[in-house]
């Protein structure tokens, strides 16, 4: 028996990306930092129903993959040193978290990253970082929130040197479900695009045409 997948932009999720921006934008506006912010955002999450969260997930992969180029990958060395793959993941991470205004004035330039930058001359040290490595966790927050209230969470993390660590078990369990969702509704995950890079670290003036004004601002 043949089984018809339907197109990934015919499937429609139950979480609107108006919504998805909606519950970042009102998690901005009652935190005071990005702790609060993270705990906030997981708090909404956790009140809606198990494939609203999952495709809270699946929006944020889906925004990944559109913010995936050479250009952003060129101010997120600027800004956070390291040309590292999971880096630039944590950089766009941290883009989506900043909510839909700041996520498209930067994805249309690159540039308008530097309205966002503080430094501190004197040291030459940034005073703010980008990246957001929590939010890729959001979800998982949410579902173990919602079902079964904390019990999941206190049972099945660890601490380390303080920091709360998410055992793998409970990572794989979150996923297992995470993918039978998307094998029910038919969604399948896009590719990352392939980049062709135009600048490189070796040669600082081939950032500079990608990233002026970042460049101008950062590269000391």
């Amino acid at each position: 028996m043949l089984i018809k997948i339907k197109k990934t932009d015919e499937i429609k999720l139950k979480m609107k990306r108006e919504d998805f921006w909606k519950y970042i934008f009102i998690s901005h506006e009652k935190a005071k930092n990005n702790n609060e912010f993270i705990d906030y955002l997981i708090d909404i999450l956790s009140k809606k129903t198990d494939e609203e969260i999952f495709d809270f997930e699946i929006i944020t992969f889906e925004l990944m993959r559109e913010s995936y180029n050479e250009k952003l990958w060129c101010a997120s060395y600027l800004v956070n040193g390291d040309t590292a793959s999971w880096s630039f993941d944590f950089f766009r991470l941290w883009l989506i978290s900043q909510g839909e205004k700041i996520f498209y004035s930067i994805m249309k330039n690159q540039d308008n990253l530097s309205e966002y930058i503080n430094i501190s001359f004197e040291t030459k040290f940034m005073t703010n970082y980008f990246e957001n490595e929590n939010f890729a966790f959001i979800s998982a927050y949410a579902f173990a929130r919602k079902n079964n209230s904390h019990n999941i969470l206190n049972k099945e993390i660890i601490k380390i040197n303080g920091k709360t660590i998410f055992r793998d078990d409970f990572i794989d369990s979150y996923n297992k479900k995470l993918n039978e969702y998307k094998r029910k509704i038919g969604y399948i995950n896009k590719k990352y695009p392939k980049i062709t890079f135009h600048w490189c670290t070796q040669f600082p003036s081939s950032m500079k045409e990608v990233c002026p004004v970042l460049f101008k601002k950062m590269y000391f």
